[in-house]
């Protein structure tokens, strides 16, 4: 998978490139997703190593219909948010599996990849959302969430009765410790054991971590139920953490967690 993350960082930086001129990001975004698409799903069905070259396959398989796609898609989504923005919200995951379902099948004409979306995701677009909660310390000692760029502290106070109400509307919880965020210098304990503490829907914790001590703190005071993310310290991306420590660190978690 070392393969398939380097894979998505250089689409979404080619995406980023070409936005530039705007017109671009609209003719390279259904082409690349469909590519993106088409080697994910070659990664995970056979263990084959994601190719760059691929990357470009949605211009030369199917330029337009995987165009038509995108444009359909990017239009339909936006009328659907017409209606006080959630309906638009519940279709772009109505939506999401449709350039999978273009990669398995090149013949589909748009509408049907649309409408095979919308059937397999039936019933399950509540696995595919993860509630993105970000939240600092007050001088009280107590979390609460933040908002506008985390600057902005409202009065919702992270706990685990706040988080039982809101794992009824969504699968699994990212929780970003805003004062260690990026700076490498150890992971927020004391929230770390807050959320080890609830015996919920899966919570992954971001926020700080860039040693092996670090990884073994996320364990023990996460009670193995906290899943992490590491960005910036990982050797990928120029820090001293490597890849396979963190992988297998990962995968020592309890399944059932």
């Amino acid at each position: 998978w070392l393969g398939a993350l380097l894979y998505l960082l250089v689409s979404t930086v080619f995406i980023s490139a070409v936005s530039f001129t705007g017109i671009g990001a609209i003719l390279a975004t259904g082409p690349v997703s469909y590519a993106i698409a088409k080697a994910f799903l070659r990664a995970a069905r056979t263990g084959e190593k994601t190719d760059l070259n691929t990357l470009f396959d949605g211009f030369k398989d199917d330029f337009g219909g995987t165009l038509l796609l995108s444009l359909l898609i990017g239009i339909f989504v936006f009328l659907w948010s017409l209606l006080f923005l959630i309906p638009g919200i519940i279709k772009s995951y109505a939506y999401s599996m449709a350039f999978y379902i273009k990669a398995d099948h090149p013949e589909y004409d748009w509408k049907r990849c649309i409408d095979e979306s919308q059937r397999l995701t039936k019933g399950h677009k509540g696995e595919l959302f993860v509630l993105d909660l970000s939240c600092r310390k007050k001088t009280d000692g107590r979390y609460y969430i933040v908002t506008d760029r985390w600057q902005v502290f409202t009065d919702a106070q992270l706990t685990p009765e706040l988080l039982d109400e809101l794992s009824a509307s969504c699968s699994e919880f990212l929780v970003h410790a805003v004062d260690t965020e990026g700076k490498q210098a150890g992971p927020d304990r004391d929230l770390i054991r807050l959320l080890g503490t609830w015996a919920g829907i899966p919570v992954t914790y971001a926020g700080g971590i860039s040693s092996p001590e670090d990884l073994e703190l996320l364990r023990e005071e996460g009670r193995e139920r906290v899943d992490f993310t590491v960005g910036s310290a990982l050797d990928l991306f120029g820090g001293k953490l490597p890849f396979d420590l963190v992988k297998r660190a990962g995968s020592a978690l309890p399944a059932d967690r």
